[in-house]
C-alpha cells in the first residue's frame, strides 16, 4: 500500500496531489485466494474567497478491483480466474466557513461549516452514477474554567442509479463496539458482503461512513439518507486535582449525547 501527496501552496490558491493504491489480499478456502484493490488520483484546489470563507474544488480518478486466483495444480502458483472493476470520475465542489478559536486540542469559540456536492457519471460499462449532496455544520462556545460546549450537525442526501450509501453508527477508529453482528460480524451490526460482486464494491469503497454514534455498532443504520447530531460538554480531567499532569500534557473528558439515522427514499 502506499499515499504520496504533495501540497502546492506559495500561491493565493492551494493546489494537493493524491497518488493512491491499497491491496487486501485474504484465503476464501486452502486453493483459492480473494483481492480487493483501490488506487486512483486525486486533485483539490482551494481558493480562499475571505479570511474565513473559500471554495474547494476536486476530482478523484480511481478504480475499485476485485480478482479471485485459484491454485490449480495444488502447488500454490495461484492464476486469475476472475477479474471486475468499477472506475469512476468523481468531480465536486465545496464551500467552507471557519472562523474558530482553538485551544491547545480542539476549537473553543466559533462557526466551521461545510457544503458539498459530488457527482460520478458513469462513462462506461461498468461505472457508477451518483450525485451526493453532503453538510457538516459546528458551533463552539467558550465557557467558564477551561470548559467548553460544542454542537455539531452533519448529514447528507444521494440520488442516482448507484446511490451512495451513508453507513451510521460507530466511532471513527479501529476498536469501534466489539458487540458483533448476529451474522457473525466482529465491529459490524450486519453482515457487510452479498454475492452480488459489484454491490459489495459499491458498499465498501463508495460509500460514506457517518460517526460518531457512540454506544452503537458500525453500519448500525444504511440509506441514502442521513442525519446526525452530536453534543459535547468538554472539560479538563484532573488537572484541578492533580496539577502536576499539567507536565504530562492536556488531559480531558467529555459529556456527549449523539443522535442519527440514516433512510431510503423521501
Amino acid at each position: 500500500d502506499y499515499y504520496v501527496t504533495y501540497h502546492l501552496l506559495p500561491y493565493r490558491t492551494n493546489y494537493y496531489f493524491t497518488l493512491f493504491h491499497t491491496a487486501f489480499i485474504y484465503a476464501s478456502s486452502n486453493f483459492l485466494r480473494s483481492r480487493f484493490r483501490h488506487y486512483g488520483f486525486d486533485i483539490t484546489a482551494s481558493t480562499p474567497l475571505s479570511r474565513f470563507r473559500r471554495i474547494d474544488l476536486g476530482a478523484t480518478l480511481n478504480t475499485v478491483e476485485y480478482a479471485e486466483f485459484v491454485d490449480l495444480n495444488g502447488d500454490y502458483n495461484f492464476e486469475q480466474v476472475y477479474k471486475t472493476s468499477l472506475p469512476t470520475i468523481i468531480p465536486r465542489i465545496g464551500y467552507v466557513w471557519d472562523n474558530t478559536e482553538w485551544s491547545y486540542m480542539y476549537p473553543v469559540r466559533g462557526w466551521r461549516a461545510n457544503l458539498q456536492l459530488e457527482v460520478s457519471p458513469s462513462f462506461s460499462k461498468n461505472g457508477i452514477d451518483f450525485q451526493t449532496v453532503s453538510f457538516d455544520v459546528r458551533r463552539y462556545f467558550r465557557l467558564l474554567g477551561g470548559t467548553s460546549f460544542a454542537a455539531r450537525l452533519s448529514g447528507g442526501a444521494s440520488y442516482g442509479d448507484d446511490a451512495q450509501g451513508f453507513l451510521i453508527g460507530g466511532l471513527p477508529w479501529l476498536f469501534s463496539n466489539e458487540k458483533g453482528s448476529p451474522e457473525g460480524g466482529t465491529r459490524y451490526k450486519r453482515n457487510i458482503f452479498t454475492d452480488d460482486i459489484r454491490e459489495n464494491l459499491k458498499l465498501l469503497y463508495y460509500s460514506k461512513y457517518m460517526t460518531p454514534l457512540r454506544g452503537t455498532q458500525m453500519m448500525e443504520q444504511v440509506g441514502t439518507q442521513t442525519a446526525l447530531l452530536n453534543l459535547e460538554y468538554r472539560f479538563p480531567f484532573l488537572i484541578y486535582y492533580f496539577p502536576a499532569l499539567r507536565m504530562l500534557g492536556q488531559i480531558g473528558g467529555v459529556l456527549f449525547i449523539d443522535s442519527g439515522a440514516a433512510w431510503d427514499g423521501g
